[in-house]
C-alpha cells in the first residue's frame, strides 16, 4: 500500500513544472538629494549682548542680529523651494 502512494507521489512530480520562472523589470526609484550641504545657508551667531549696558546700542545689536536671521530664513526658504521644484 506505501509503494502505492509513493508511487503517486512520484508520478506527480514527473511531469512538467507548474512553476514558471520568468524575468521582469521592475522601475526602482531613485532616491537623489536635491541640494548638498554646501547649499545650505550657514546659521547666525545667537545675539551675545556681552558687557553692553547701553540700551542703545543693546538695540542696534538686537537689530543687526535680527537681520542676520531674517536673511537666513529668506536664503533657507529659496533653498527649500529650489528642492521642491
Amino acid at each position: 500500500m506505501r509503494w502505492i502512494i509513493f508511487s503517486l507521489l512520484f508520478a506527480g512530480c514527473a511531469g512538467t513544472p507548474a512553476i514558471q520562472v520568468r524575468t521582469v523589470e521592475i522601475p526602482v526609484v531613485e532616491l537623489r538629494h536635491c541640494l548638498s550641504t554646501d547649499d545650505i545657508p550657514a546659521t547666525p551667531e545667537p545675539f551675545d549682548r556681552g558687557d553692553e549696558t547701553d540700551a542703545r546700542n543693546l538695540l542696534a545689536l538686537a537689530t543687526a542680529n535680527l537681520r542676520e536671521w531674517r536673511q537666513y530664513g529668506v536664503e533657507s526658504q529659496a533653498t527649500m523651494r529650489r528642492c521642491a521644484e
